[in-house]
């Protein structure tokens, strides 16, 4: 069975692979900057549903 959630994993194993083939990062390194840049998107996301919810 096939998911919308298996696309996105097919769609970001494809991106990093990009990245460590095209800017000569190590995969170690790759990984690393990969999470930071999405622990912050995820943050600035939450925080701004928070602040959203909070104007009526």
């Amino acid at each position: 069975m096939w998911t919308a959630t298996d696309t996105r994993l097919v769609v970001t194993a494809a991106a990093v692979l990009l990245v460590i083939e095209y800017v000569g990062m190590s995969v170690r390194d790759t990984f690393r900057t990969w999470s930071v840049t999405a622990t912050v998107v995820s943050v600035v996301g939450l925080v701004m549903v928070l602040l959203a919810s909070l104007v009526q």
